[in-house]
């Protein structure tokens, strides 16, 4: 039945690894993105980069996010600076779905416009290069 697949919702799921070498949390992120779940993550180890005085590389090849762009566009200063402003100042490199360019291309943007340290990569060898020297 065609109007089951409207429905369907791949939950996304995440896992992490840090390297204490290079003091970098490895994320890989699966599934489709919503609000609430990727808010929670977001805090979570934006605090535990913060403890370990870490960066976040995201890798979001494998996900689809559903947040919208005017969402989006007021991420940080809604989600992480009403709890900790240092979040802001976290070095976060995302491994983009090639699917969503463009929209991590805004959201890169907008970021640089506020001050946030994020940038978006299509090689995950870019990324870590990038986390390695910021």
């Amino acid at each position: 039945m065609l109007a089951s697949l409207l429905y369907t919702r791949n939950k996304m799921e995440y896992n992490y690894s840090i390297d204490m070498v290079n003091k970098i949390i490895h994320v890989k992120v699966t599934g489709d993105i919503h609000e609430t779940d990727a808010a929670e993550m977001g805090v979570l180890l934006r605090r535990k980069a913060l403890d370990l005085n870490c960066k976040l590389f995201l890798d979001l090849s494998d996900a689809i996010s559903h947040i919208l762009m005017g969402t989006a566009y007021f991420w940080v200063e809604r989600r992480y600076d009403v709890i900790d402003e240092r979040m802001r100042y976290v070095s976060t490199a995302y491994l983009i779905n090639p699917e969503q360019e463009s929209y991590y291309s805004f959201i890169q943007t907008v970021c640089l416009n506020h001050g946030i340290k994020v940038r978006t990569f299509n090689s995950e060898d870019d990324a870590i290069n990038w986390l390695k020297g910021v």
